[in-house]
């Protein structure tokens, strides 16, 4: 069985927000993942800042975090078959990326879901953010803008 739950504290969801559930079932459709558990949090700036502090010891406001619930080893590249996981989201520093990358608001939200759920995946990173000089040679960032082109065509958002 596979399920979302969205909830918002202290903030509304945006209007600009993507179906979550549709996102979600088709990135995880296209990764193999053949059942997920995942529950999204929209939150303020200063309450995602909190969390980075508590959990990962930055003090300062990010646009996501994801808290994966996974159990059990898998050999690298391999994806898991449930997905389990927590997601928490700033939706005003989503605004603020999508007008630094010139994106519409929504492509944005859904390239940060895509984010999420590789990290839940397994997936790791060298760092490097979009837009940063060598981003182009992060094999989870290349498979980041592949989704997210592949759910543009299909009008995921």
């Amino acid at each position: 069985m596979s399920s979302v739950e969205l909830s918002a504290e202290n903030v509304e969801p945006p209007s600009w927000l993507p179906d979550v559930d549709r996102v979600v079932s088709a990135v995880c459709k296209r990764l193999g993942v053949d059942s997920y558990s995942i529950s999204v949090l929209l939150c303020s700036e200063g309450r995602i800042r909190e969390l980075n502090r508590a959990y990962r010891n930055r003090d300062e406001a990010t646009d996501v975090l994801t808290f994966s619930r996974n159990d059990g080893e898998r050999f690298p590249g391999e994806e898991p078959a449930m997905v389990a996981g927590d997601i928490v989201i700033a939706p005003t520093m989503v605004e603020s990326n999508a007008r630094e990358y010139g994106v519409e608001r929504s492509e944005e939200c859904v390239r940060v879901f895509v984010h999420s759920l590789l990290h839940l995946c397994g997936h790791t990173h060298n760092g490097v953010k979009m837009g940063e000089v060598g981003w182009e040679s992060d094999p989870m960032l290349v498979l980041q803008e592949e989704l997210v082109r592949d759910l543009a065509k299909e009008r995921m958002f």
